[in-house]
């Protein structure tokens, strides 16, 4: 996929990076929207790759802090699994 680049583009204010490497640009945006308590909710199955630790290094990198990283089932999200997910960022 060498000829494949990281592409983004704006939709309902919220934007999305798309590509292989196009996490790199995680710290970038963090430091634009002057992030200083980081966090992260993520798939559970991203919690046993590299995916989890390379997000905390981009994070602490342009935050000054470790994130939060909270991982959530891996079915789609219900009333359940959203309040967990609210009392561990409320919590941290």
């Amino acid at each position: 996929m060498d000829g494949f680049q990281p592409f983004g583009f704006v939709h309902s204010s919220r934007r999305l990076l798309f590509g292989w490497g196009a996490m790199t640009r995680l710290a970038e945006i963090a430091r634009e929207f002057g992030c200083r308590r980081p966090a992260v909710v993520l798939d559970a199955y991203f919690m046993t790759t590299p995916a989890a630790g390379e997000l905390s290094a981009l994070l602490r990198e342009a935050c000054g802090a470790d994130p939060v990283i909270h991982a959530v089932p891996a079915h789609e999200p219900d009333v359940d699994s959203v309040e967990a997910c609210c009392t561990a960022l409320a919590a941290a």
